[in-house]
């Protein structure tokens, strides 16, 4: 039974969908919620990094005298509606074999932000929806460059971390399109994200005395990530150094190689080679995948949610897996591993189940770099459930 086209699959994703909603009812109004505060940062004290959603928030509050909280929540519902809907139409039909399995019930990738409510619909989520429609204009065969010259300049008045994700970008593209013209209008298209993230890093001083401006804009006291708007790259990064310990290296390492293992272990047995220009690059799915860890480090050294970079970075990394299956870069079939996986799977059954529950359901990472590694996703989920409701 293929799950992705079963009605499974619907019932999956509304039940994710559902609980989401739940739990980011019962923590939007929270007096401290981080979440919340990053989306009610505007434009009312000046110009600041990552203030123009809440600025269209503060306008949507205003005209329809809703509180500035209640907005963000409605605004999250949206958003996180819209996520798990091109999900859904992204993987619809899709095979999963027992490898691929693993990969898409992955505790890093849908059900994560549910276990880890504070990663939950934050504004990297703008940028995923961002990406699958991007993906789905390639495998369209749309013409991609008008999208980049308006949505990543946008994107980044919103969040502007997808400096460390324009990888995935011409990665993706590369795969579908190696002409060398094709390459050119590529990087064109990017000036105005350049051009918008200079003028962000340049142009954004704030000044914490003029925090009562968004504090009366919103009508409360600011809290959480607004007392960080006058924080640069510096400070956050002796921040980690300040409460670094080797140890934690150590556990998010052990963390990470065992999310990315499935990728890691079916990308390594591909034998497709990418083509630049003149130049052949072999295995290049897993150099992808070792820049994306890598990226995830990068991360790592400038915030202290380690959690929510290894979601982010392999988010990024099954979307655009599942992307290369889709425009025939990846011939699943054709893997060795994955032919193996497949044949031990059908004469062990038993065995390959357990694995595959022990992998999805026996461990899951928390969300700060101090966290230790936690088990039993899915009944913390319940517990959390039950606990609200009651």
């Amino acid at each position: 039974m293929n799950f992705l086209i079963t009605k499974y699959f619907k019932i999956y994703l509304l039940l994710i969908f559902s609980i989401g909603i739940f739990f980011l009812y019962h923590k939007f109004l929270y007096p401290t919620d981080w979440t919340t505060s990053e989306w009610l940062i505007n434009y009312q004290a000046g110009f600041v990094r990552r203030g123009l959603a809440g600025e269209i928030l503060y306008y949507f509050s205003n005209f329809t005298n809703i509180p500035n909280r209640y907005g963000v929540f409605y605004f999250e519902i949206i958003l996180y509606g819209t996520f798990l809907y091109l999900i859904f139409n992204f993987f619809k039909g899709l095979h999963l074999n027992f490898l691929l399995l693993f990969i898409f019930f992955s505790p890093v990738f849908l059900i994560y932000p549910i276990n880890e409510t504070e990663t939950l619909v934050r504004k990297e989520y703008i940028f995923y929806c961002l990406y699958i429609t991007y993906l789905n204009l390639l495998i369209n065969n749309r013409n991609i460059y008008l999208f980049l010259l308006v949505a990543l300049p946008i994107m980044n008045f919103v969040w502007d971390g997808i400096l460390f994700n324009l990888f995935f970008f011409f990665f993706a593209f590369l795969a579908k399109d190696q002409s060398a013209k094709n390459i050119t209008k590529f990087c064109l298209s990017l000036i105005p994200y350049l051009i918008t993230l200079f003028y962000i890093f340049n142009a954004t001083k704030f000044d914490l005395n003029n925090l009562y401006l968004i504090c009366e804009s919103i009508k409360e006291e600011c809290f959480a990530a607004m007392f960080f708007l006058d924080k640069g790259l510096a400070y956050s990064i002796n921040m980690q150094v300040s409460k670094f310990e080797i140890r934690y290296l150590i556990e998010w390492t052990f963390i990470i190689l065992l999310s990315f293992l499935p990728l890691f272990l079916v990308s390594f047995y591909e034998n497709k080679k990418l083509k630049i220009l003149n130049f052949y690059i072999s295995k290049p799915i897993f150099i992808l995948y070792i820049i994306s860890v890598f990226h995830i480090y990068l991360f790592m050294l400038a915030g202290y949610d380690w959690g929510r970079w290894v979601n982010q970075g392999f988010t990024f990394s099954i979307l655009t897996f599942f992307y290369l299956i889709k425009i025939g870069f990846v011939e699943i079939k054709k893997n060795i591993l994955v032919g193996k996986l497949d044949l031990f799977y059908k004469e062990n059954k038993n065995i390959s189940l357990l694995i595959f529950f022990l992998y999805i359901a026996g461990w899951h990472m928390k969300v700060l770099m101090t966290d230790d590694i936690g088990s039993l996703p899915y009944l913390r989920i319940i517990d959390r459930f039950f606990d609200y409701f009651i």
